[in-house]
């Protein structure tokens, strides 16, 4: 209720400066999703802005008692002591990585309202809230079964428009994203969907694979080795265009390539000799990778000699 409550005067506050701003997540979702704010758990506050209205946005929440929290290149955290409640506010979905082609003039036309606490607040359209959640969990590399079910969820809620929908996600580069979160929802939660997209995923392998890889992870018992690498692999895999997978790919290279702490733990060398971190580093990964592969041949071969040995006992 408190954070309710101070949505709604925060964002009267903004729009009293002048500055248009859109509730989205947190109580604005939970209210169009599930009919009530105390349905669905939050912990902050998310509103988003147009990148023109930042610095006034950033005045203005000053002015209301908060403090900058932490600055990142698509949000802004600012959070206020004596309440304990902390306000992200966005000009961009997600980091430039993932360069989404969903410009906030085109959010803001075409937004809604929703009842908060006895008032009426801007958020997002339907098929934008749909298409957001999707992003938000491919950001959050698709570890949150909460994300996925709501994704469910809100194909029964809504009146989608989907032929909308797949049009805006293929002009915003995120068709195989939405189709992603649209596939995990039906695998893990048995989310119907109409019969076009069903085909479509079908039809989609590359999404079929991204599926089935996303949803084994998901119930993985054991954490998966090089998490960096496979959360960049992913992402370029969930990209349809080349120019949205370079920035991932170039995470990538330059993951295997610049040296990090573990090189200088495995050779400490004085400062003026730091270049060669990078020829000790191929060296380094090289040695770990064969300590792992003879290990498990290690484990395989003593597996397959206490089977061999147990169906000699048997015999």
């Amino acid at each position: 209720m408190l954070l309710s409550a101070e949505l709604v005067r925060v964002t009267q506050r903004l729009s009293e400066a002048d500055i248009q701003v859109i509730a989205y997540k947190g109580p604005a979702l939970a209210q169009t999703l599930y009919g009530g704010t105390g349905a669905r758990h939050f912990k902050d506050l998310d509103v988003l802005i147009g990148a023109s209205d930042l610095a006034s946005a950033s005045e203005c929440m000053r002015s209301q008692c908060y403090r900058s929290r932490l600055e990142l290149e698509w949000e802004h955290s600012f959070v206020r002591d004596d309440l304990r409640i902390m306000v992200d506010v966005h000009w961009a979905l997600a980091h430039q990585a993932l360069r989404l082609g969903l410009p906030f003039t085109g959010l803001w036309q075409r937004s809604r309202r929703v009842r908060i606490a006895g008032h009426s607040v801007v958020t997002l359209g339907q098929e934008d809230t749909l298409i957001v959640q999707c992003i938000n969990a491919a950001k959050d590399d698709w570890v949150s079964l909460g994300q996925i079910f709501e994704i469910g969820h809100m194909i029964n809620a809504y009146e989608l428009d989907w032929t909308t929908l797949f049009d805006r996600a293929e002009a915003a580069g995120c068709q195989r994203i939405v189709l992603l979160g649209l596939s995990l929802a039906r695998q893990l939660f048995a989310a119907p969907l109409p019969g076009a997209v069903k085909a479509a995923l079908e039809n989609d392998r590359s999404v079929k694979r991204l599926g089935a890889d996303t949803a084994a992870r998901l119930i993985r018992t054991t954490p998966v080795d090089g998490k960096i690498l496979h959360t960049d692999r992913l992402r370029a895999r969930s990209r349809e265009r080349l120019r949205e997978r370079l920035p991932h790919y170039r995470r990538m290279v330059r993951h295997v390539v610049m040296p990090n702490e573990k090189d200088r733990e495995f050779m400490r060398l004085p400062r003026v000799l730091m270049p060669l971190y990078f020829i000790i580093r191929p060296i380094r990964l090289a040695h770990k990778h064969t300590a792992n592969l003879l290990r498990y041949d290690t484990r395989n071969t003593e597996g397959g000699a206490n089977a061999l040995s147990k169906g000699a006992q048997d015999n």
